[in-house]
């Protein structure tokens, strides 16, 4: 009987340890042979980075878009990424430096910031949510920051020094951005700050059936434990692993796709913002600092719907019923805001407020084409940057000067 037994257990001993075997170097051809898709959660490349014991530098691997910070909701993670196909051929593929900045196509660009700061230098920080960072641009060259960039340059390089920062985070509102400016743009000594708010003021308050100021939606992804995840190292369990989670996404994806989301209206969101935005004008003016305050335009305020269009609000409803209802209603309140601010500000030329939400196409050809309800398509963020543009002329007098 203990032959037996010691037998089988030999033979088990044996039989996993050529599957070990096995599962090393197919996945070592599987990962030199198959290139690692692009993607927030794509499983070739979450695998590697987790599990796979035949690589110990991982810096080229995924790094997540969003990591954790000792003061805000979140920040941006350093050298990453935000994919996403939209079909049709449109995608985005936005990538942050080693600041944890969006860069404006040059890696090393935003480096200029930590440079001591020269005396003909104008610095210009956009800050905002994921339309700020660029979510719908297809590179990080055609986010709003970077051409309103090219194109000031363009007209006013040979009589100032101008430097550009894309300090967008997806999914920040008045509240995160108050305390970033507090915590760390400051720091960067800018002469005029750029911030383009409210669709994330309207959606975070949406989604809260008890309103709560300090709500974020979004998470800090953690590695889970399961009965398969201990010790990684093992490859057999790790593709046990890999079978568990992948089943575990399956039911989690479709209980989500046949579950209709509620959307909520509460009035205190309109306070809280107003709160937020004087705050932050206070530290501005304190700071001697230029601002402009955009009240943004999403597809909701949009007054010409194409057919596109149509397919996107109607696509929303199906999921979110209510959701524009109670979006425009948020975007009442916030209106009010905008405009009680720019009364209280006329006769600051420093402080400009404007509601730039019901954006119309002008002929100028400005075309604000909506990849989203929220964000826009390359030829909506040139168009947007044509209009900022303008205004940073006003507000800094280059034409004068």
């Amino acid at each position: 009987m203990v032959k037996k037994l010691s037998f089988y257990l030999f033979s088990l001993i044996i039989l996993i340890s050529l599957i070990e075997i096995f599962l090393y170097f197919f996945l070592n051809y599987q990962w030199n042979s198959k290139p690692r898709p692009l993607g927030e959660n794509n499983e070739i490349t979450k695998y590697y980075k987790n599990f796979h014991p035949l690589f110990k530098n991982n810096n080229n691997l995924y790094k997540p878009i969003i990591i954790k910070n000792e003061y805000l909701p979140y920040s941006l993670g350093p050298e990453s990424y935000l994919y996403r196909d939209y079909g049709n051929g449109k995608e985005t593929l936005i990538e942050t430096d080693k600041l944890k900045f969006v860069h404006n196509g040059d890696q090393n660009y935003n480096l200029k910031f930590l440079e001591e700061k020269k005396n003909n230098e104008k610095r210009i920080i956009f800050v905002g949510g994921s339309t700020t960072f660029g979510t719908g641009a297809s590179k990080n060259e055609n986010t709003y920051p970077a051409q309103v960039g090219k194109i000031i340059n363009s007209k006013f390089k040979n009589r100032h020094n101008f430097i550009f920062l894309n300090a967008g985070v997806l999914g920040f509102n008045t509240q995160a951005e108050h305390i970033y400016l507090k915590k760390y743009l400051l720091d960067l000594q800018p002469d005029l700050i750029l911030f383009l708010d409210g669709s994330n003021d309207a959606h975070l308050s949406l989604m809260q059936k008890e309103f709560d100021k300090n709500f974020h939606k979004m998470e800090i992804s953690e590695t889970k434990k399961n009965i398969f995840s201990f010790p990684q190292k093992l490859l057999l369990l790790n593709l046990c692993n890999r079978v568990y989670n992948k089943i575990q996404e399956i039911i989690n994806s479709y209980d989500f796709k046949n579950k209709i989301l509620k959307s909520h209206y509460h009035k205190k969101a309109g306070d809280i913002m107003k709160k937020n935005l004087q705050n932050t004008i206070d530290l501005l003016k304190k700071n001697n600092i230029k601002g402009i305050f955009y009240l943004q335009p999403n597809l909701f305020t949009k007054k010409n719907i194409n057919s596109s269009d149509k397919i996107l609000l109607e696509k929303l409803e199906i999921k979110r019923p209510d959701f524009k209802k109670n979006f425009l209603l948020h975007y009442d309140d916030f209106k009010k805001v905008y405009n009680h601010l720019k009364n209280e500000n006329r006769n600051n030329s420093s402080i400009v407020i404007r509601d730039i939400s019901n954006l119309i196409e002008t002929e100028n050809n400005l075309k604000f084409n909506y990849i989203s309800w929220a964000h826009f398509d390359d030829i909506g963020y040139n168009s947007l940057a044509k209009m900022i543009s303008l205004d940073i002329e006003k507000i800094l007098n280059l034409n004068s000067n």
